[in-house]
């Protein structure tokens, strides 16, 4: 399921208009990976919900946001990707309650490679990425 989530510049509130989408694309992801970490026991899964912050230059300057305020779009991202973690736990989608699935969440601030180099206004978002992990969960 692919849904596209903008953040309003600056914030990482969930829009309101956007939260039913969310809560289908958590119920499908967490029916997705119950069945891959049951099916494949031995198989440790990593999910990174990580938040992205989109850069701008000001007019006036013509210095990029990056540049004069680089942790800005960390905390931004980050928070971005805490509230749709917060949102699914609450929502019932709790994927630390499967035994070899863990869950990062990062922000990748103005920077990161799932950004829309075409587009930079679309960057006021989070991505999903799901893999296996080597290793044991300690």
């Amino acid at each position: 399921m692919t849904s596209e989530v903008l953040f309003k510049g600056g914030t990482s509130k969930i829009p309101n208009h956007q939260k039913s989408e969310l809560r289908k694309a958590g119920k499908e992801l967490f029916r997705l990976m119950s069945k891959l970490a049951k099916d494949n026991p031995k198989i440790n899964f990593l999910i990174i919900l990580e938040g992205n912050n989109a850069r701008w230059q000001d007019p006036r300057t013509g210095r990029w946001n990056y540049q004069d305020i680089p942790n800005v779009g960390y905390k931004i991202s980050y928070k971005r990707a805490l509230a749709l973690y917060n949102f699914w736990k609450v929502n019932g989608y709790d994927f630390k309650s499967l035994k070899n699935c863990e869950i990062l969440i990062s922000g990748s601030g103005y920077f990161g490679k799932s950004r829309d180099e075409v587009n930079e206004s679309q960057n006021k978002r989070f991505t999903i990425q799901i893999t296996g992990k080597i290793g044991d969960f300690k």
